[in-house]
């Protein structure tokens, strides 16, 4: 199973200047997995990141599927081949 993920913003920065990128997967998982995985391959501020919005303290870490923003409550969704995973702050601004 092949996942696109994109990095925005900070986040970019976080994933090592990195705007996009594809996973292949030997299996469908959930979004939380997914998570964990792209934390552990970047560490450092995307560690960071990541762990703070599992633990459900960070409100500036966004997530959407497929345009559609998952809420801490739904990272439990379970990803399809060919989605696209964004992760950004709440804020793009500039060009």
């Amino acid at each position: 199973m092949r996942v696109k993920i994109r990095y925005y913003t900070v986040i970019c920065a976080a994933a090592g200047f990195c705007r996009e990128e594809h996973i292949n997967l030997n299996e469908s998982l959930d979004l939380y997995t997914l998570l964990q995985i792209i934390s552990s391959k970047y560490g450092g501020q995307m560690e960071k990141a990541v762990a703070s919005l599992l633990n459900g303290e960070n409100k500036i870490l966004w997530i959407f599927v497929n345009g559609y923003r998952i809420k801490p409550d739904q990272f439990n969704v379970i990803l399809q081949e060919g989605d696209v995973v964004v992760l950004t702050t709440p804020l793009l601004v500039g060009g």
